[in-house]
């Protein structure tokens, strides 16, 4: 109740900033006010919240040195100017105007395109498109996975292959569609000997392709720097664009980003390999397609991300059985073939098969099930641990 107290006046709720001016700071005790609390239990939030009101300024307003200020140090517990203050411009949209991030798509002039009433609903019978992916972790796998399926929809032969999988050369024979992300400004490991030949030799005389590259702005020094490298050395090397570069930005609309690429691309695919024949809309058969799947969630699990079956065979409590937070020891054995090296991740996966039982399952009930690893080849490690609810 303490910012209801009499010295706010009578409409203490009333937004009023007149109350925070430095008369009407000095005329109350500095304790009248205390949005994030006090104490021990005062919110660990408020550096954070400051923070952010005071980039909501530089958001809205341009800051001006209006006196021409001359450094002069304070120093109490740090150092700081003193008598250092600003005065406040509304920002305009000019001012909000950025320069592009190193690795950012180019705004080349938009081509004319067809209008997408006229294109043909099909391409040509036979037609093949290869989609390649770069990734560490599978997103930009299941990325280049839903561009397949979406070409597959309008006829086209579709094939997901990792970029190593192409280290001698692209195809000549049909286009190329390349989903690739950047790791500290490095390949991922499924790209890096692909990336390594393009820079050496980068031949494509004869290729046509697109690139879809994914990054996260707050790592601008190398945002998109793989993507946009294998879109340039490919046009240096004698290849055609299917379509320009689009760059996907996690930090950002990135969905937005990726559906309009696929737009793009499908309209890319249907002016230059559509049937002539094919103008009539293709009316799905029925409503739902039904695929029988075996084994329980951990199988699918393996089968969407390239698992591989791993055992657990020795796990057991570090800490006593009194202790209230239980430190475990667990054990993986790794598939033959496979390695991990310090920095590789371990994710657990949960199963909640519930076993067979009249009763509800114990609320503690704990046990290690079967475990799975995947990567290249086997660079990540990943265990289930099965415990009910």
């Amino acid at each position: 109740m303490l910012h209801r107290q009499p010295v706010w006046g009578d409409n203490p709720e009333l937004f009023d900033p007149a109350r925070f001016t430095a008369e009407a700071e000095a005329a109350r005790s500095p304790h009248a006010f205390k949005p994030f609390g006090t104490g021990e239990r005062a919110c660990t939030g408020r550096q954070f919240a400051l923070h952010e009101a005071t980039m909501l300024l530089v958001h809205r307003y341009r800051l001006h040195d209006h006196a021409d200020y001359a450094l002069t140090v304070k120093e109490t517990l740090t150092l700081k100017p003193e008598g250092f203050t600003l005065t406040l411009t509304p920002r305009t949209a000019a001012d909000r105007v950025q320069a592009p991030l190193p690795g950012a798509a180019a705004q080349r002039p938009a081509r004319a395109s067809a209008d997408a009433s006229t294109l043909p609903t099909r391409v040509r019978p036979g037609t093949r498109v290869l989609f390649l992916h770069g990734s560490n972790y599978g997103t930009y796998r299941e990325f280049a996975a839903s561009l397949a399926d979406e070409a597959a929809g309008i006829g086209c032969d579709s094939e997901v292959a990792p970029l190593d999988a192409y280290t001698d050369g692209l195809p000549t024979d049909r286009p190329v569609v390349i989903a690739a992300a950047s790791y500290n400004g490095q390949p991922t490991d499924d790209a890096a000997a692909f990336a390594a030949r393009l820079d050496t030799a980068p031949r494509a005389t004869g290729v046509t392709y697109g690139v879809l590259g994914v990054g996260d702005r707050n790592w601008a020094a190398t945002y998109q720097h793989v993507p946009a490298r294998i879109d340039e050395r490919l046009a240096e090397g004698g290849g055609t664009r299917l379509l320009e570069r689009a760059a996907a930005d996690a930090s950002g609309d990135l969905a937005c980003t990726v559906r309009t690429f696929t737009a793009r691309l499908r309209t890319a695919l249907l002016e230059r390999y559509g049937d002539p024949d094919a103008t009539d809309a293709v009316e799905p058969t029925a409503a739902y397609e039904v695929r029988a799947l075996t084994g329980g969630p951990l199988d699918a699990l393996a089968e969407q991300h390239g698992l591989l079956p791993m055992t657990v065979p020795e796990a057991y409590d570090l800490t006593a059985p009194t202790h209230p937070r239980t430190k475990r020891l667990v054990r993986l054995a790794l598939p033959d073939g496979t390695t991990y090296r310090t920095g590789d991740h371990l994710t657990v996966f949960p199963s909640t098969t519930r076993p067979a039982s009249s009763g509800p399952p114990p609320r503690s009930a704990s046990t290690w099930t079967r475990s799975w690893t995947s990567g290249p080849p086997a660079r990540a490690a990943t265990a289930s641990r099965s415990t009910e609810p």
